[in-house]
């Protein structure tokens, strides 16, 4: 228990900033369009004038001598953007994608009937976590934007092709996305390289400045997010999958099954969401497809993860911040297999009966700050300009889409909306000065989550009766835990069954079977004790994150990497004085949460499998 009477100790009363992820540098980038160059029918845009300027670390210009070609190609090759605190140079090297520059530049130019003597110059502008963007000026001013994807980002082929016609067909329907002037699914082009060519977002990146904002702003700002989902929230689909251009399917890397839209250049195809895609080196065929029913899109990823699981080896958690609440054994895949087996059996019964609920809709599938572009924040009602970051775009029914915001996620609990407007709780004067201030501080964020739920029952009232559903957050949490990789733990869909078979009725209606899964008092008592282990070693990496400064993945500002090593080390030191026995000492050493991993594990693989967040299970007293 050293790692956790360590955070014990260490508190949370040093406020350090927290680190900006590296998803979360997605500053200003991507967005959408047709087929692999330029559709012909694409005029070049205007030359336009933009209130932010990027930051632009790395450049290229018609005025850089042949000497320093090589070492600036060197570094727009590689990440620039941070390091890790933990297999820094793994993590690296997943992101280093080499390319012709002059051939990508020479393709950039004639996307929008420019020549390459236009370019003035050629800038890394930011590094997310799927792709590395490119700032291209032409010597008139006007700008465009290069995505290309990093290795990892797979199956890069479907994500591209997925995301540049989600962007098309919603920029079509009057959503204010970037538009896409051309682009390559594959590397079978003179780059070298997939790409995304796109128009360059206008306007303040929110993320920048959003702590800013005064009250009347924000709740535009909300108000204005809930519009742009209730007009993505009315396209109905014949299917579940993921949108793509019907061109793009027939070529032979792609073809794949499909179903056609009534705007015959669009089709639904195989489903680009994260909890499809974890693992590149499975077979894909069993993923290509679409799904009919909310029925067969339950059943269909626990169904392929079962499959999987049978091959799987025993396994330490790979979220080592854990292992002590296992005792540090390595568990067995045979426990993974059997909760996916009661899985399977039970998600047939998941789907609710409502057919506006039972609909296949779109939304954005991450919405964050950084995806969002407003312009000027000074003014009393700044306005929506741009948003970006469609990769991994799904087309779900409307149970499996709803949840707060990522935006909204820091602003109240995401599984259990904040339904009524949010007070002091009654006993306010009661409680210590300690908790008086945690209550009032938490008070304006409680009421901006409730202000996005109060306009979200206005303007979609499916979204707002699936976020009101008392047992949504449980069949969310259902689905994606079973589309979950192995990631040597099986607790986390063992208690939502758990969950489920408790709450059967309330998921599946009064008139329904009884529950075909059954839990054993033992078992549910040896999970609770589990769970309330895991809960505290959750709580415990938050506090090193916080102490930190990084994201979950280690992940830490270039100027503030040594600082954060140094201080890794001393919680380190901390945590093994702090161990009872010799053989405590040793787990805790071997078992480290931000030293080197002996295996590296992709970040494909470590990649949550929703789109919402993954937090430790409610106690059981809890709403569902």
């Amino acid at each position: 228990m050293a790692c956790m009477k360590n955070a014990n100790l260490l508190g949370f009363t040093l406020r350090v900033g927290l680190g900006r992820p590296h998803g979360s540098a997605r500053v200003r980038r991507r967005i959408s369009g047709p087929c692999a160059v330029r559709p012909p029918s694409l005029s070049p845009p205007p030359l336009r004038r933009y209130s932010t300027d990027p930051t632009v670390p790395l450049t290229t210009s018609a005025a850089t001598t042949t000497a320093a070609v090589g070492d600036l190609n060197n570094s727009l090759f590689e990440y620039t953007s941070g390091r890790w605190l933990y297999d820094d140079v793994l993590q690296h090297a997943k992101r280093s994608h080499s390319f012709r520059v002059d051939e990508l530049k020479r393709l950039a130019a004639a996307s929008v009937d420019r020549n390459v003597d236009d370019i003035e110059h050629f800038e890394k502008m930011a590094e997310g976590r799927f792709y590395r963007c490119f700032l291209i000026t032409m010597r008139d001013g006007f700008r465009l934007v290069a995505r290309l994807p990093y290795d990892i980002t797979d199956p890069k082929r479907y994500i591209i092709a997925n995301e540049v016609a989600t962007m098309g067909y919603l920029r079509a329907r009057g959503l204010p996305i970037p538009k896409v002037y051309g682009y390559s699914p594959t590397m079978n082009n003179a780059a070298n390289t997939e790409y995304i060519f796109t128009e360059f977002a206008e306007g303040v990146n929110l993320s920048r400045v959003w702590p800013d904002l005064n009250e009347l702003a924000v709740s535009r700002l909300i108000e204005q997010i809930v519009e742009l989902e209730a007009k993505t929230m009315s396209m109905r689909f014949p299917v579940g999958g993921g949108l793509y251009y019907t061109d793009d399917l027939k070529l032979p890397a792609l073809i794949t099954q499909s179903v056609p839209l009534s705007d015959e250049q669009f089709c639904v195809g195989p489903d680009m969401g994260k909890s499809w895609w974890f693992n590149p080196k499975v077979n894909h065929r069993h993923r290509n497809r679409t799904f009919a029913d909310p029925e067969m899109m339950l059943v269909a990823p626990g169904a392929q993860q079962l499959r999987r699981a049978w091959s799987h080896t025993h396994s330490h958690p790979h979220r080592r911040i854990r292992r002590e609440a296992y005792s540090y054994q390595k568990q067995s895949p045979s426990d993974r297999v059997v909760s996916l087996e009661r899985y399977v059996t039970c998600a047939p019964s998941l789907a609710p009966r409502a057919p506006a609920q039972r609909a296949f809709h779109i939304r954005h599938p991450d919405l964050r700050l950084d995806d969002i572009f407003i312009s000027d924040p000074q003014a009393s009602e700044p306005r929506i300009t741009a948003v970006i970051g469609w990769h991994h775009t799904s087309v779900l029914p409307m149970f499996l889409l709803a949840g707060i915001p990522s935006l909204l996620r820091d602003y109240g609990d995401p599984e259990r909306p904040v339904l009524g407007r949010p007070r002091l709780p009654p006993n306010f004067d009661l409680l210590n000065p300690v908790q008086q201030r945690i209550e009032r501080e938490a008070l304006p964020r409680l009421q901006i989550q409730h202000h996005y739920v109060s306009a979200t029952k206005k303007h979609v009232r499916p979204h707002f009766d699936a976020l009101a559903d008392p047992v949504g957050a449980l069949r969310r949490r259902l689905f994606y835990r079973a589309a979950a990789p192995w990631d040597g733990e099986s607790a986390p869909l063992t208690f939502d069954l758990m969950r489920a078979a408790k709450y059967w009725k309330a998921l599946t209606g009064e008139d329904a079977a009884d529950c075909p899964i059954v839990f054993d008092k033992e078992e549910v008592a040896a999970a609770t004790q589990l769970n309330a282990r895991l809960r505290a070693a959750d709580e415990t990496m938050a506090t090193y994150q916080k102490l930190l400064g990084c994201g979950p993945d280690g992940w830490v500002p270039n100027d503030r990497y040594d600082a954060a090593k140094a201080r890794a080390a001393q919680l380190k030191a901390e945590a093994l004085a702090a161990a009872d026995t010799v053989w405590e000492r040793a787990e805790i050493d071997a078992h480290w949460p931000f030293d080197d991993t002996e295996q590296f594990v992709s970040l494909n693989d470590a990649a949550p499998a929703s789109p919402q967040p993954d937090p430790p299970a409610a106690p059981d007293a809890a709403v569902p």
